[in-house]
C-alpha cells in the first residue's frame, strides 16, 4: 500500500527538500553551543544526537530533561546512560545476526545495559561473552564458520588473504594446542579471548562504530588515538561517543539528514506515538516484517495507518488545540520545526472542512522528511 497521497501529503511534497535542508543548517552554530531549549534548532539537534545514541527519538521525559542544560553536559549524560548502553548493545547483536532464536537470553546478558551504564563492563569484556556464547556458536556452527566470523567482525581480517592463519584458527576451535596472532589456546573460547586482547580490535570496533555514526572512517590520527585510550581506559567507551557527538564533523553531518534504518523508524514512531520504546517482541514483529523487504517504504505506511487506526495513539493527535495549534504542534513534535505559512494553510483547511486528526498526523508520518533525520 503506498503512501496516502491526501492534500495534505501534497501540501508537504513540493517543499520537502527545502525544508529539510533548511531545517538542518538553520544556525547549527547555535544550536550546539550554551543550554538546550526547545526551540526548533534545539529539537533537532536533541532529536538526532538521541537517535544516534539510543536508536529512538526522545521520549517525553527525555525532551524535558534536556531543557536548560549545557550542551556538554547533556550529551555526555545521554552517551553514558542506560538507554545509549541498551542500543549500543543491541547493534552489537545486529552487527552478529544474533537476533531472534540466537538472541541471547539468559539473566546475565539481560543485565548488560545496565552494566555497562554502570562502568561494570567494557564493551571488551562484552564481545568476548558474546561471541563465547552458546548463541554466538549456534549461529555460526562449524569451524571454518565460527573462525571466520571471529576474525573478519572482531579484527577486521580478510581470511581469504590469510589462508594460514584460518587454518591455525580452525585447529585451536578444534580443541589442539596452536598459536594464533602470536598466543597460544586450544579452545574456541582460547582463540575469541585472543582475539578481544589483540591490538588489532579496538581500531576495528571505532572504526566500525564512528562510520555508522558518521557515514565514513574516522581520521587515521582520531582512530588511532581512540583506539590508544580505549586500550588503555576500557570502560571509557561512553566518554569517547560524547567527543565524537561534540566534534565539529558531527555538526557538520547535521545538515546532511539520512534516512532512519527501519530498526530506527520502528522505534521512533513507538516513542513519538505511544511516549514509549516498543519492548523486544513489539520491536522484533515489526523489524522482522520490514527487513524481510528490499522497500519497506509501503510497509512502513501500513504499519502508521493500523496503529492510528487502532487508536493507540489518539494521545498524539492534539486535542483540544485549535486547527492552527494542532498543526504547529503535531510539526513541531513529529518534523522538529514549525509549519511553513503555506503548509499551516493547508493543514488548517482540510482540519476546517472535517479532516480527521489522524490525517494529519498520518500525512507527516509517512512523509520522508519525518523518516530522515
Amino acid at each position: 500500500m503506498a503512501a496516502p497521497r491526501s492534500s495534505l501529503t501534497r501540501a508537504l511534497a513540493p517543499l520537502a527538500a527545502d525544508v529539510v535542508a533548511a531545517a538542518a543548517l538553520e544556525a547549527p552554530g547555535e544550536a550546539l553551543q550554551g543550554t538546550l531549549s526547545l526551540v526548533p534548532a534545539d529539537r533537532r539537534f536533541v532529536r538526532a544526537v538521541t537517535i544516534d545514541l539510543c536508536g529512538r527519538t526522545p521520549l517525553p521525559a527525555e525532551w524535558e530533561a534536556a531543557q536548560g542544560q549545557s550542551r556538554g553536559a547533556w550529551i555526555r549524560a545521554l552517551a553514558g546512560s542506560v538507554a545509549a548502553a541498551e542500543w549500543s548493545y543491541e547493534e552489537e547483536l545486529f552487527y552478529f545476526l544474533l537476533i531472534d532464536n540466537f538472541r541471547p537470553s539468559t539473566d546475565a546478558f539481560s543485565a548488560v545495559p545496565q552494566l555497562l551504564a554502570e562502568r561494570k563492563l567494557s564493551i571488551r569484556e562484552l564481545l568476548r561473552q558474546v561471541v563465547s556464547s552458546q548463541f554466538f556458536n549456534a549461529r555460526n556452527p562449524g569451524n571454518d564458520t565460527f573462525v571466520t566470523v571471529v576474525l573478519e567482525q572482531l579484527l577486521g581480517v580478510t581470511v581469504q588473504k590469510e589462508p594460514a592463519l584460518l587454518e591455525a584458527g580452525k585447529r585451536m576451535y578444534d580443541g589442539y594446542t596452536t598459536t594464533v596472532l602470536g598466543k597460544s589456546g586450544a579452545s574456541q573460547a582460547d582463540l575469541v579471548r585472543i582475539a578481544v586482547d589483540h591490538a588489532q580490535f579496538e581500531p576495528t570496533f571505532l572504526e566500525r562504530r564512528f562510520t555508522a555514526l558518521f557515514g565514513e572512517a574516522p581520521p587515521k590520527k582520531r582512530l588511532a588515538a581512540d583506539a590508544a585510550r580505549l586500550r588503555a581506559e576500557p570502560l571509557c567507551f561512553p566518554e569517547l561517543l560524547a567527543g565524537w557527538i561534540s566534534s565539529a564533523a558531527y555538526e557538520q553531518r547535521l545538515a546532511r539528514p539520512r534516512p532512519k534504518s527501519d530498526r530506527v523508524f520502528v522505534r521512533s514512531l513507538y516513542a513519538d506515538l505511544l511516549g514509549r520504546a516498543p519492548d523486544y517482541q513489539e520491536f522484533r514483529r515489526c523489524r522482522n516484517a520490514l527487513l524481510a523487504l528490499s522497500d519497506s517504504r509501503p510497509l512502513r505506511s501500513v504499519l502508521i495507518k493500523m496503529m492510528l487506526d487502532s487508536g493507540v495513539a489518539d494521545g498524539a493527535l492534539g486535542a483540544g488545540a485549535t486547527p492552527a495549534e494542532q498543526v504547529a504542534g503535531r510539526f513541531l513534535h513529529f518534523l522538529a520545526r514549525p509549519p511553513t505559512e503555506a503548509e499551516c494553510a493547508a493543514f488548517v483547511r482540510e482540519l476546517e472542512g472535517g479532516a480527521s486528526p489522524r490525517l494529519v498526523l498520518r500525512a507527516l508520518l509517512t512523509h520522508a522528511e519525518y523518516q530522515s533525520y
